[in-house]
């Protein structure tokens, strides 16, 4: 018997995460399995949430076919023509600096003796073709996701007055090697013990120090929420 197939159909995943978004040079980009496990491995120690997120994350891949088949239906023919990957999400804090990686014409100006921060949005001439490397991390830390791209899809949100203002955001991923791989998912859930027992120490213990360094006026890390948010 598959005693690791019998594991993955017993097993699921529940709860939400952490979302953490920073330009990446493609020089930068690792090119091996094991340099991906470790890049976002020093990525999630070394970068702050870009915000709460209220809604949990989607993946969503999709392709486009060209199909045809004989007059009898014998031979069926189908050709992937096209493929997308898209990772969804919705931050309920969010800042200046949050809406400048979510929009390519994006400008963030903070006065220094006032601290007031000014967002412009919009000109097409201001468009700095960034690319960005965005990082889901299951809160149990034993399962992430990782696209290279940026949000072309513009994004919404609205002030109500019974609910937490949520910026929805839809990354679009573009491809990450000369193999044209789109989507990055690294599972920890079956690793043996001391593999689990080292990752977890490295990224825990990164964590709590996150949350000690953490000032009131950062809210994207000072706020707490609930299981039913992300952990």
């Amino acid at each position: 018997m598959d005693t690791n197939a019998t594991k993955h159909t017993k097993g699921y995943t529940l709860g939400s995460g952490h979302l953490r978004v920073d330009e990446i040079d493609d020089k930068n980009i690792p090119k091996t399995d094991d340099e991906w496990i470790q890049f976002l491995n020093n990525f999630i120690k070394e970068h702050d949430v870009l915000g709460r997120i209220k809604g949990g994350a989607s993946v969503d891949y999709t392709t486009e076919k060209t199909e045809d088949q004989d007059d009898l239906g014998y031979v069926i023919i189908e050709i992937i023509k096209k493929e997308k990957v898209e990772l969804k999400s919705g931050l309920m804090t969010w800042d200046g600096e949050t809406l400048e990686k979510l929009c390519a014409t994006a400008r963030v100006t903070i006065d220094e003796n006032t601290g007031i921060v000014t967002v412009k949005l919009g000109g097409l001439g201001n468009q700095n073709n960034k690319r960005y490397i965005i990082c889901f991390e299951h809160y149990s830390h034993l399962l992430r996701v990782a696209i290279i791209g940026k949000n072309n899809e513009g994004f919404s949100f609205s002030f109500d007055q019974d609910k937490a203002t949520v910026i929805d955001a839809v990354f679009r991923a573009e491809a990450l090697d000369d193999d044209g791989t789109l989507l990055i998912v690294q599972d920890f859930r079956s690793a043996t013990d001391d593999a689990k027992a080292e990752l977890l120490k490295n990224i825990k213990s990164s964590t709590s120090e996150q949350a000690v360094s953490a000032s009131p006026e950062n809210k994207s890390e000072s706020l707490s929420t609930s299981l039913d948010g992300e952990h």
